[in-house]
């Protein structure tokens, strides 16, 4: 049983998802894969990764991957685009045929916050009703969705406010949890409120990596980590 595990796995790592299509060795293996009761098999993504800012507007990331840093070099090797990427927004029929092919029973995405809400206030039922899609796609293939409501990235607007660096904007990000909460959860069970808060508070003010790459400002790490964690509204018990 551990090898079939093992075999489906380094197959789904070095198999690109947005060219993916199942082989009948890796259908062979997952055909003979028992699962434990209630046991989800899935996979996961961030959705800025997935469509791009050309589908996803206006980002933290978006804003990023246009700048170049002190020396002259683009923030993104290469000075690489985002673009489309996978066009995950348009092809989400198509990825989770890709899913159901290989039998995976479970889906976490992020929800682009910047597509719902381009401006603060403003609320696109566009974008929305795309996610109701997703969901209803999921369900329908009997593959349990999970909402990620932060993944790394969140709009523009709110990076210029000072974004989790300021606890006074706690306060937005929790209006925008609730009313996704609101909106999906009669038929969403599972939901992460945010991503590797820890990696995050890393990558953005210790290494430097993720916008807004304040490399070395520990102190800083340390408040937007305290934001996120210790105020009670960005609890998950938040949300019950």
């Amino acid at each position: 049983m551990l090898k079939r595990f093992l075999s489906v796995i380094l197959f789904l790592l070095l198999t690109p998802f947005n060219s993916f299509t199942a082989s009948t060795e890796a259908l062979a293996i997952l055909n003979g894969a028992k699962y434990p009761q209630g046991f989800l098999w899935g996979t996961a993504v961030a959705e800025w990764q997935n469509s791009g800012s050309a589908n996803c507007g206006e980002s933290n990331w978006s804003e990023f991957e246009k700048q170049t840093h002190k020396n002259g070099q683009p923030t993104i090797k290469g000075g690489q685009k985002s673009g489309k990427a996978c066009d995950s927004w348009n092809n989400i029929d198509r990825d989770l045929n890709y899913m159901e092919q290989v039998q995976l029973n479970s889906y976490r995405f992020s929800l682009s916050w910047e597509a719902i809400e381009p401006r603060p206030g403003e609320y696109n039922q566009e974008a929305i009703d795309h996610y109701h899609q997703v969901i209803d796609g999921a369900l329908a293939r009997n593959i349990q969705p999970m909402i990620t409501l932060h993944h790394f990235v969140h709009p523009a607007w709110f990076q210029k406010l000072g974004a989790f660096e300021k606890q006074e904007n706690i306060a937005i990000f929790t209006a925008f949890a609730e009313k996704m909460f609101n909106e999906y959860s009669n038929k969403v069970k599972l939901w992460c409120v945010i991503n590797e808060a820890n990696v995050s508070g890393f990558q953005c003010y210790i290494y430097g990596a993720f916008p807004p790459a304040k490399a070395r400002h520990f102190s800083l790490a340390a408040t937007v980590l305290r934001n996120v964690n210790s105020n009670s509204k960005c609890n998950f018990l938040h949300f019950n």
